[in-house]
């Protein structure tokens, strides 16, 4: 027997035994007792196909070998049916062949295997494989009849396949959105984003594998994103039905009502409640999706009474608690805010939104420290890079706002549900928060009002329960304002140790205040005793009743060392000791957070003996004894059953802390001796060595423990661990490096970057990554920059990440004379110009793409769901602008002009400002020009260059009016740029963009109101006057006490009389926003005189009409050290943002607000026309958050709505193709292609097989009754030509009515009727060429398919292909294989 089975030798031997299975696959047609052989010979050729594609397509002729696999296509036996498909599949590599197939119509039979019962499940899924890959092949020759037959599965979600067949419509709406919607693809697309999650497949997936396999919709997300990419430009969006389809994703959470089909539960039985809640999640999925894409955004808040966003917020203050929950969880992950637990207790609730609740990445066996720091220390940044996520975040807030956002969640926080009431508090409080940061202060002054809230909370004549409900809001919403105060404390002891060895700062100090009111600043006998007392140490042996938090206090005691302690409570020193011994109590507790004081009172006691160290020179004896019982558990590492430190102790203990209290050793030289003197350094370095690579445990536990702040014998220990024969342990090592830098180690350029740049060599790809990623953030910081431009190691041999860390080399004089002696500049330009900047637009769309979706890529490629935690981490609001070339060239003066001199940046101006682009291409390059015009756009001189030529004015054009979603997107992200220094802001405000004028790393930002004046020239006196006569000092919180870690001082006259002389010393300038109290509980109001201030037009601006803390006004007041603070401001940039405006461009400011909603009114300006131009300065401007928006958000969303062109009967006149009046049509019949002749001659064979099929029927001769109104009455002879012709029109007629929902099982009766009366007419495959037209052309259910399909079971389709001839050897071969 022939096999497939090929030696990696001569291509002509394989292809020439595929040949030979083909010839006996052909030959066994027609045989009894073939079948099991054929499907064998089938399964051989598929293999053969399989492994050697790319030959077989050389050398085998496609059409030839089709012939050959038409037969078992149309094969009775469904095994060889599905091993002929398969083969066909692996076949399938060229266009030649997959025309052939439409060509011949086999893709009738392909439908056939298709539509097949679900019992035949080998077979359907051979056939929607073979459709899928015939898609691929030619997407734009994709058949009717596969949309059609792959449209029934896909709405059938009780179907296996169903998954599969929403699949392909996805992939053939990106490939050939016509033909989607002509089949009815799209609108599939629509109703299984709500309907998947009832799928079959999945639900049996579950029942296997658990609850891991996830349930809500896993598809949705694919599908929503299928439809926003139509909805992108005007050319796909026509296939859409804006305000029908697109609204049937978003009727679960807007409807109340909703009811998915009418095969819905009824009722409140528990089912109905289940399908209720897994429509939601799925609808809750879909929103989101939307809501995170410049298409979903542009469609939801388009400025429309039938808004999808206005829809969305109303529906929140319906007392219907699973729609609000929904809503509200839709909203925390938009702005990617960790969802509290649902409790009724806002404290509790508010706890587990903490950003430093311990995750499951933290554990030792996985991330550790290393992603702990990644996730809460904030990015080593100089604020040079924008973040991508705060634009976006910014605008959606802003459109919510917009539309009475926050005044539906004060509805909601009045709820009577206290766990509704708490998380629509938390998500209030969390908005105001965003909005104090994120907005730029026209915009964010509006929003700390709450009108409806202070208004019920002052009601003392209505509902007192009301009322009580309203004050607990305002109480819990200045709670979560107090905690947004706090620092952000790690959740482990061992980031919170580093931290307070590089930072002695503000944990010190949060700590310090942890400490009992009643603590002596000095310390005798009697209140030590007293207090040691109080520990219940002494009187207790159980150490769960000991007082922990004093035990920890007496350890902080002035004048308190351990020599005295041992001297005079000897019992106390013994039993704590005995506590913590190795194999004692400690070591036993479990690794949980309820024990973490224990570890942290171990952690100041070893603080304790060390600086008793300092005192005496015999050490203490309390210590030595901890220290000899730990060395000795050190020295049988090897023996995991005679050492405390065994890996499962390690791993779920407190064990582990021993290493915490010996890195607290090594951070003095006293105590790194006492390491020496008992072994413990020697046991260090037997943990790095390789016969303990397998304890990686051990070794993260060690690289997070040690001081490296000190120059020694732990960066021994680092280098070791660095250079570790376990990828793993490296590539954790080159981590922490990260954890050093982010922490703020002292002089990392100095001894750091080196170790980084020896890790870029590592034979690793992830360890050499990582290397360059810590690189790129150290380099952030000059001083480390400098250093590595010194070093200057080899980066290009590591792709475009390598070649963009070398690009920052020309941000600094000595790096730029360098890349240029290597002629790397030139050399890069060309290479930007040709292919990187457009590559530069695919990489931010990807990293938007990864922060955006709820999918992550693995290092091995893959891409897996995210944890229920992790997609809501703030760690995934970070995503920072890619390096660009051109934006590093441009901060310097000579790199801008090499810039300038090559005609790039002309070309991209002339680009930009042509037409709006038609092609995908197009797109590209009008997006790759944008981000590289405003990446010089950063700089001064790039600023310039950029109004000069209207390169604003085009972008700001192209917001307001592109067609294309994604391009508007683009220009907001590189405006973005623009936003972060004052000429910018400047700029962008003559077009009525406001920019948030604080930097990144502000907590609690205080903005500089700039208003600049028109009489001012670059270069004059004036630039260099004092701040507070062009400036006015605003905070965006209404009760905050620290700016930048500065504590404000305290007194309200201080800070009244500081505001007073501050706005006093404001002349002919324009109050923009009042002032933070100084307070930081309460509003202090502003106590001004009665004489009232003029404004800019001469209006009297009094202060009784300002403030009004009732109706939740804010109140002016502030303190002197901050405007102290603000004293050195370069007023040099203030001067030149007076010339940045030459755009002669109106702009009117807001209307007045309201009195008594507001604090301040503000009263419309007159024009400002700007003139001159920007000076050649440095480029050391304010690096700003790098937000700005459109005073009006509608202007962003405004877009015309394509009328809907997408069905069947808008692109063909006569869908059928098909008269009733004739018998068939030869080029759509497929009898008639295989066997070509007149229409005459073949009715007349036709005629003749049927004759002889009624000779076997137990009627040869009968009559039939038409359902012919004109015949009604008339009986028609059957044997003839005519009557045969009017039964088979009846029965197409019936069989047409089939795809609509009425009357259907009346027409499934008659048809069967017609069948069982004349058992020939379903054996006419002339007929069957017609009904298969009608499924091709007609949307039929699965089931209605299926039920048709069987109709011809009994048709004979080989007959179709049997009369083919054998085909030879030499014809299956291309070429002869020269034997």
């Amino acid at each position: 027997m022939a096999t497939a089975e090929h030696a990696s030798g001569n291509p002509f031997d394989v292809v020439r035994r595929v040949g030979q299975l083909l010839r006996e696959i052909a030959a066994t047609e027609g045989q009894s007792g073939k079948a099991v052989q054929k499907v064998r010979y089938l399964n051989d050729l598929a293999k053969g196909l399989r492994d050697n594609d790319i030959a077989l397509a050389k050398l085998l002729n496609p059409l030839s070998a089709l012939r050959c696999l038409c037969i078992p296509i149309v094969n009775a036996n469904g095994a060889a049916r599905a091993a002929a498909l398969r083969a066909l599949r692996y076949l399938m590599v060229t266009q030649e062949l997959h025309d052939a197939v439409l060509d011949i119509k086999l893709d009738i039979f392909i439908v056939r295997s298709l539509d097949q019962d679900v019992t035949k499940e080998a077979e359907r899924l051979q056939a929607i494989k073979l459709i899928r890959t015939m898609m691929l092949l030619q997407p734009l020759n994709f058949p009717l009849s596969f949309g059609r037959a792959v449209v029934s599965i896909a709405e059938s979600t009780q179907d296996s396949l169903c998954q599969s067949a929403l699949s392909i419509l996805c992939e053939l709406a990106v490939l050939n959105p016509r033909m989607a919607s002509m089949c009815g693809g799209i609108r599939a697309i629509h109703i299984g984003i709500v309907a998947n999650h009832n799928n079959v497949m999945l639900q049996r997936l579950q029942k296997t594998y658990g609850t891991s396999i996830p349930m809500a919709a896993p598809l949705n997300e694919f599908m929503t994103l299928t439809l926003l990419r139509l909805y992108n430009t005007p050319e796909t969006r026509r296939y859409l039905r804006q305000d029908i389809e697109i609204e049937t994703m978003m009727a679960p959470l807007l409807d109340v009502h909703y009811k998915h089909s009418a095969e819905s539960a009824d009722g409140t039985s528990q089912q109905a409640k289940n399908e209720k809640l897994a429509h939601i999640n799925a609808s809750q999925m879909s929103m989101l999706t939307m809501f995170r894409t410049w298409q979903g955004l542009m469609y939801m808040c388009r400025p429309s009474e039938k808004s999808a966003l206005q829809a969305f917020i109303d529906v929140l203050p319906y007392p219907e608690e699973g729609l609000q929950m929904a809503v509200m969880n839709v909203i925390f992950s938009i702005f990617h805010l960790k969802i509290p637990i649902d409790t009724d207790d806002f404290v509790e609730a508010l706890a587990t939104c903490n950003p430093s609740e311990f995750q499951e990445e933290w554990q030792l066996d996985q991330g550790w420290v290393v992603e702990e720091a990644r996730a809460l220390l904030p990015r080593r940044s100089n604020g040079s890079r924008v973040n991508m996520m705060d634009q976006y975040h910014a605008v959606v807030l802003q459109a919510f706002l917009s539309r009475g956002m926050l005044e539906r969640l004060v509805e909601v926080a009045l709820s009577k549900v206290a766990k509704v009431s708490v998380m629509a508090t938390i998500l209030l409080g969390e908005l105001l928060h965003l909005a104090n940061t994120l907005l730029p202060i026209e915009m964010a002054c509006a929003t700390h009002s709450l009108p409806t809230l202070v208004s019920v909370a002052t009601d003392f004549r209505g509902d007192e329960e009301r009322r009580n409900r309203a004050n607990s809001v305002i109480n819990n919403l200045d709670y979560l304002h107090q905690r947004k105060k706090d620092p952000l404390l790690p959740n482990s002891l061992y980031l919170e140790t580093m931290l307070q060895q590089f930072q002695q700062g503000e944990i010190e100090k949060r700590k310090a205040s942890r400490a009992p009111d009643w603590m002596p600043q000095d310390t005798d006998e009697a209140q030590l005793a007293k207090t040691i007392q109080r520990s219940n140490v002494l009187s207790d042996k159980e150490y769960d009743q000991w007082d922990w938090p004093t035990i920890d206090s007496i350890f902080r005691m002035p004048n308190v060392n351990i020599k005295r302690m041992e001297e005079q409570q000897p019992k106390f020193i013994r039993r704590l000791v005995n506590f913590y011994m190795p194999r004692k109590m400690f070591s036993h507790l479990g690794a949980v957070q309820e024990n973490r004081k224990y570890s942290a009172v171990g952690l100041q006691f070893f603080a304790f003996m060390v600086a008793g160290l300092v005192l005496s020179d015999e050490p203490p004896k309390c210590l030595m004894d901890l220290l000899t019982e730990i060395s000795y558990n050190f020295t049988y590492l090897h023996h995991p059953t005679r050492t405390v430190f065994s890996a499962s102790s390690v791993t779920t203990t407190l064990t582990r802390d021993y290493f915490l209290f010996l890195g607290k050793l090594s951070t003095t030289s006293y105590g790194f001796q006492m390491l020496e003197r008992f072994n413990i350094f020697r046991a260090f370095l037997e943990i790095c060595e390789t016969d303990l690579s397998d304890r990686e445990e051990l070794q993260r536990l060690l690289i997070s423990s040690l001081d490296f702040s000190r120059d020694g014998h732990n960066r021994i220990v680092l280098t070791k661990l660095l250079t570790n024969t376990s990828e793993a342990m490296r590539l954790y090592a080159t981590g922490h490096l990260r954890v050093l830098l982010r922490a703020k180690v002292p002089f990392f350029h100095t001894w750091c970057l080196e170790m980084l740049v020896a890790q870029l060599c590592d034979p690793s790809h992830d360890v050499s990554n990582e290397a360059l990623d810590v690189l790129d953030e150290a380099c952030e910081d000059e001083a480390c920059l400098h250093t590595l431009v010194t070093l200057q190691p080899s980066l290009l041999h590591l792709g475009q990440p390598g070649r963009a860390l070398f690009s920052r080399y020309v941000t600094i004089n000595s790096g730029l004379k360098l890349l240029k002696s290597l002629n790397f500049i030139d050399e890069e330009l060309g290479r930007w110009f040709s292919k990187e900047n457009k590559a530069y637009v695919g990489i931010v769309e990807y990293r938007l793409a990864q922060s955006m979706t709820s999918f992550k890529q693995q290092p091995e490629g893959q891409y897996t769901r995210r944890s229920a935690t992790d997609r809501h981490l703030a760690g995934s609001r970070e995503l920072l602008v890619p390096i660009h070339f051109y934006g590093q060239l441009a901060q310097q003066r000579e790199g801008f002009e090499l810039l300038i001199n090559t005609g790039h940046i002309d070309y991209y101006v002339e680009l930009v400002n042509s037409e709006s682009p038609r092609t995908n291409d197009q797109l590209l390059e009008v997006k790759a020009a944008i981000w590289a015009l405003c990446h010089i756009g950063v700089t001064l001189w790039g600023l310039k260059y950029l109004t000069d030529n209207g390169t604003l004015a085009r972008l700001v054009e192209l917001i307001e009016t592109s067609p294309v979603c994604t391009l508007r997107g683009t220009c907001m992200l590189a405006l973005s740029l623009i936003a972060q220094s004052t000429p910018g802001c400047d700029a962008l405000e003559q077009y009525d963009f406001r920019s948030v004028r604080h930097s990144s790393d502000a907590l609690w930002p205080v903005t500089l109101l700039h208003t600049p004046s028109s009489t001012l020239e670059a270069g004059s006196s004036s630039a260099h006057t004092s701040t507070s006569g062009h400036h006015l000092l605003v905070s965006h919180t209404y009760s905050d006490n620290t700016v930048d870690g500065s504590t404000s001082e305290s007194g309200d006259e201080a800070a009244d009389t500081s505001v007073s002389s501050a706005l006093l010393a404001t002349p002919n300038r324009g109050i923009r926003r009042s002032v933070s109290s100084a307070d930081s509980r309460t509003s202090v109001g502003l106590n001004i005189s009665t004489a009232s201030m003029q404004l800019d037009d001469g209006e009297a601006f009094s202060p009784e009409e300002s403030v009004d803390a009732s109706s939740g006004g804010i109140s002016v007041a502030t303190p002197t050290s901050r405007l102290q603070s603000l004293r050195s401001f370069n007023s040099t940039t203030s001067a030149v943002s007076d010339s940045v405006h030459q755009f002669n461009r109106t702009r009117t400011q807001p209307a007045a607000m309201v009195s008594g909603k507001m604090a301040l009114r503000r009263k419309t300006s007159n024009p400002v026309t700007r003139k001159g131009s920007i000076p050649h300065l440095t480029s050391g401007t304010a690096a700003f958050v790098g937000v700005c928006l459109p005073s009006d958000i509608n202007r962003l969303f405004e877009m015309e709505v394509e009328p809907f062109s997408g069905a069947l009967a808008d692109v063909l006149e006569d869908p059928l193709g098909l008269r009733f009046d004739t018998f068939h049509s030869v080029k759509d019949c497929v009898l008639c292609v295989h066997h070509p002749s007149n229409d005459s001659d073949l009715y007349e064979s036709a005629q003749i097989d049927l004759d002889t099929e009624m000779e076997k029927g137990p009627q040869p001769r009968s009559s039939y009754k038409s359902k012919d109104t004109s015949k009604e009455e008339e009986e028609i002879d059957v044997t003839k030509f005519e009557g045969r012709l009017l039964v088979q029109r009846d029965l197409i007629s019936c069989i047409s009515k089939l795809s609509g929902a009425v009357g259907s099982r009346n027409n499934q009766t008659q048809i069967m009727s017609i069948k069982d009366k004349y058992k020939f007419i379903c054996k006419d495959l002339c007929l069957y060429s017609q009904v298969a037209g009608l499924l091709e052309y007609y949307h039929f259910r699965i089931h209605v398919r299926r039920f048709v399909q069987h109709l011809f079971d009994e048709a004979d389709f080989s007959s179709i292909f049997r009369s083919s001839a054998r085909p030879g050897l030499s014809e299956l071969l291309m070429v002869e294989s020269g034997d």
